[in-house]
């Protein structure tokens, strides 16, 4: 039977052990309905390998790229400037389905136009709605007042005992709550769910035809700006979730010598790792130690670097704690 042809990422997983291990000879193995492994490797020393490969796409960050393209230079009549925001969202697969970028952009155009409304300079305008905008007062773990503390506590019906916080919040934060998306602060009272954050880039510029807009960018989990605003974590998650659905299709069962998982993440995955775990990189670095093996003996993370024509690749093993982390270029 002919080899079959290996898709992209499996090509780059097996460039990757062949840059790391002395590979005597690979197969890749045929397609059948028991859902068989991908690779078999034969190191020296006759260590054979078994090696699954699984390319994880982060569906919810996806569809929040692809709603930002929808999103760019979106005109509004309330505004008469054009205005560049960023949203950072790195949990956009937890939302409840009504909060998209949509309707979260359009409870903005209020704050902008207010922002607008008052006399002064553009710098003046963006100081004014990066005020407004900034949910950390609101944030129940950061906010320095405790804002929503004197209205629980008054929520008490007489000789009943306090309502829970989660429970208040469901049915008074918004009465109680002056931020301008309140539902990002509900969420993160009943959910545990990150606020959105939204910070105004630079100065509006006046609109030409007198109808401003609002240009937007997203920061999502797999965004390069993701690793300032909030590391690797997702890695985590991203390698169990793969880790837990081979064990569940029993891709691995019955086969001879090691077993390897190989994890190829999409989009800019490559940077946040080479930033986290690379030779420049600075403590604290991620913790990984959460990541359970099951069946496998060594699970590898790797990813592209855009604009640098490399590969990165993070190494677990159940024999070494320490994830080890490579780089090689890679066209």
């Amino acid at each position: 039977m002919a080899e079959r042809e290996p898709r992209e990422d499996e090509r780059a997983a097996l460039d990757a052990i062949c840059e790391l291990e002395d590979v005597v000879r690979h197969e890749w193995l045929p397609e059948s309905n028991t859902r068989t492994p991908d690779l078999r490797v034969t190191l020296a020393g006759q260590r054979e390998v078994t090696v699954e490969i699984t390319l994880f796409t982060n569906d919810a960050a996806r569809s929040l790229r692809a709603a930002e393209r929808r999103m760019r230079r979106k005109p509004f009549r309330e505004l008469t400037h054009l205005w560049t925001v960023i949203v950072s969202d790195l949990s956009p697969k937890d939302r409840p389905p009504d909060r998209t970028l949509k309707n979260f952009v359009a409870a903005m155009v209020p704050v902008l136009a207010e922002a607008e409304s008052h006399t002064g300079t553009p710098q003046q305008m963006e100081a004014r709605a990066n005020a407004k905008l900034d949910s950390d007062r609101y944030h129940p773990e950061r906010s320095q007042t405790d804002w929503w503390t004197e209205p629980w506590l008054r929520s008490r019906p007489p000789g009943k005992p306090i309502q829970d916080i989660n429970e208040w919040a469901r049915a008074n934060l918004a009465q109680h709550c002056d931020y301008w998306y309140p539902l990002d602060i509900l969420d993160c009272f009943t959910d545990n769910i990150e606020p959105r954050h939204v910070r105004v880039t630079g100065p509006p510029e006046p609109a030409r035809d007198a109808i401003g807009g609002v240009q937007v960018h997203v920061i999502t989990s797999d965004s390069p700006a993701a690793f300032l605003a909030g590391g690797v974590d997702y890695l985590v998650p991203a390698l169990q979730e793969s880790i837990n659905k081979k064990e569940r299709r029993g891709q691995m069962a019955n086969v001879r010598g090691e077993k390897w998982l190989v994890a190829a993440l999409e989009g800019n995955a490559g940077g946040q790792l080479e930033g986290a775990f690379g030779p420049d990189a600075q403590p604290p670095y991620p913790d990984l130690s959460a990541v359970k093996f099951s069946h496998f003996d060594e699970v590898w993370a790797i990813a592209k670097v855009f604009g640098h024509r490399s590969l990165v690749v993070l190494r677990l093993s159940k024999t070494n704690g320490a994830p080890r982390f490579h780089t090689f270029e890679y066209p």
